[in-house]
């Protein structure tokens, strides 16, 4: 089996991290890598993504009125921009974002390059997510070829 690398991207709240952690540690056991991309809440959850790369990149909430949403786009800004030079070292198959406003940039950043998102398919065959099985998907989640 061929090793792939994920990124993994979820805000800073146990209800983001702790499914995401359950893919970390299921796609690990199969011999893929795995990156996460949080905020410093979620890095901070002892017992998370103990054998994955974590990243933790600015992301920004759109809250506080016209300044603080200034502030927030410059960080989403930030954010994307180091999540895009983590793609360029780390060459994802996909990048999964599973909620919360620290996912993001991660997310933008893949849109941009043309990573496979989730729910989502990059063009040149490749399947939702980066998963080599979607049978079992929902006919609007299939892989588009």
């Amino acid at each position: 089996m061929m090793s792939r690398h994920y990124v993994l991207a979820a805000g800073g709240t146990g209800g983001h991290m702790i499914p995401a952690h359950a893919l970390a540690e299921e796609l690990l056991s199969r011999g893929h890598r795995v990156a996460l991309i949080t905020d410093d809440r979620g890095a901070r959850i002892p017992g998370l993504f103990d054998h994955a790369q974590v990243h933790i990149l600015p992301a920004g909430r759109l809250t506080g009125g016209p300044v603080g949403w200034l502030k927030a786009v410059k960080a989403i800004h930030t954010g994307r921009a180091m999540a895009l030079r983590l793609y360029e070292t780390f060459l994802p198959s996909a990048v999964i974002g599973f909620g919360g406003y620290p996912a993001f940039p991660a997310l933008l950043a893949a849109r941009h390059c043309g990573k496979n998102l989730c729910p989502g398919a990059r063009p040149r065959g490749k399947t939702i997510a980066g998963l080599d099985e979607t049978r079992s998907l929902p006919g609007s989640l299939r892989a588009r070829t």
